[in-house]
């Protein structure tokens, strides 16, 4: 699941071999960072879907899985649908992680695309909300208080300024609701890029 993924509805895309599409800080995908992975067909569930991974997707999934050696079933976001929405969708996929598959979930903890272009032209103004928006998510996701994370924007005086839209942070809901309510999350990276967009990086360890 990644950001640039969107429709109305849960939708995994068509069990076919995946080409990147999109463009990241301003480069557009080329064969120096292709990334082919084949999808699953018994998920092959919106024929014509040929569009290729998002960045959000294959960026991640270069690094982990370099040879490309699994299949990929990317899952749309509802970019509209709010936190609770992305957690049910969580949810409904946990009997996957029963089965054995993992759920990767792509996004930032902070993703303010007009601080991140005043910081690249050298006026980014107080960026200390990073750092505040990033620790908080850490100390609720540390301490398994879902509920204070799906009311972030009622619960975080940064979150707007964090995230203007829901779309980046909304993976993250997804995640925790197929971990379940007794994984423990576990940073397995922590930084910032570029001044504004946070990095972190967690695991769902389920008991």
């Amino acid at each position: 699941m990644a950001p640039g993924l969107r429709r109305q509805r849960p939708t995994a895309a068509e069990g076919l071999p995946q080409l990147p599409s999109g463009s990241w800080s301003g480069v557009t995908t080329s064969a120096s960072v292709l990334f082919v992975a084949h999808g699953s067909p018994m998920f092959a569930l919106e024929p014509g879907a040929e569009r290729g991974l998002d960045h959000g997707a294959w960026v991640p999934l270069r690094y982990l899985f370099p040879a490309a050696e699994v299949p990929v079933v990317p899952l749309s976001i509802q970019h509209h649908d709010g936190p609770e929405h992305a957690y049910q969708v969580g949810q409904a996929l946990a009997p996957l992680v029963e089965q054995g598959w993992l759920i990767v979930a792509s996004g930032n903890i902070t993703h303010n695309l007009r601080g991140w272009q005043q910081a690249r032209r050298g006026g980014g103004g107080d960026t200390s909300y990073v750092q505040r928006f990033s620790g908080w998510v850490a100390e609720q996701l540390s301490a398994g208080q879902v509920e204070a994370l799906l009311h972030v924007r009622q619960q975080h005086p940064d979150a707007r300024q964090a995230h203007p839209r829901d779309e980046h942070l909304l993976p993250l809901f997804t995640a925790l609701g197929a971990a379940g309510p007794t994984a423990r999350a576990r940073a397995i990276h922590r930084g910032i890029s570029d001044h504004v967009i946070s990095m972190d990086s967690y695991a769902f360890e389920l008991d």
